[in-house]
């Protein structure tokens, strides 16, 4: 037994190591899968930032974005605004005909 000491040692400090390297490559595919998940948030966060960007630049030259308000939405809240008007009262010729770019 006290031949094989130096090689049981030697074997014991080998697999503390690999433990070690083991944690360490842990860590590390944690901090790449953190860094994974912020990138897709950051992607997640520029695709929105740049829908914003367009629905207001196209605000600003008074068209009204279906990225903003989709079609569906602005006919439901059209039908509700006309249901809401006084009797003999409704919206313009061009709404009625869907020409909300020209009115927008």
């Amino acid at each position: 037994m006290a031949e094989h000491e130096s090689e049981i040692s030697a074997l014991m400090a080998l697999a503390g190591q690999m433990r070690r390297e083991q944690v360490q490559l842990r860590k590390v595919f944690n901090v790449t899968r953190s860094v994974e998940k912020a990138n897709r948030v950051l992607d997640w966060t520029a695709d929105v930032l740049h829908g914003w960007q367009t629905g207001l630049a196209d605000a600003a030259i008074r068209r009204l974005s279906p990225l903003l308000c989709p079609p569906n939405v602005l006919a439901k809240v059209l039908n509700s605004v006309r249901q809401a008007f006084p009797k003999g009262w409704g919206l313009t010729p061009a709404v009625n005909d869907r020409k909300l770019s020209d009115t927008i």
